[in-house]
């Protein structure tokens, strides 16, 4: 399973391995997994050596600030 953030929705969403539509490796440690979130919406997720790498070497945990509560 994979979680993928739907703009759309402004929510995150559990992707299942029989969701996942197309699996791209975009370049050297870029790996894109699309597929659509629960309500039909198209959700992407960026992942591989090239995002996990540069979080350990800078010490920072990757973080997404939360849109209101209200926009939904």
């Amino acid at each position: 399973m994979f979680v993928v953030y739907c703009p759309t929705c402004d929510r995150r969403a559990l992707l299942g391995l029989d969701e996942v539509e197309y699996v791209h490796n975009l370049a050297s440690g870029v790996i894109s997994v699309s597929g659509h979130c629960p309500r039909g919406h198209p959700a992407v997720l960026l992942t591989g050596a090239a995002f996990t790498d540069r979080a350990t070497a800078s010490g920072a945990p990757c973080r997404r600030t939360p849109r209101s509560g209200a926009a939904r």
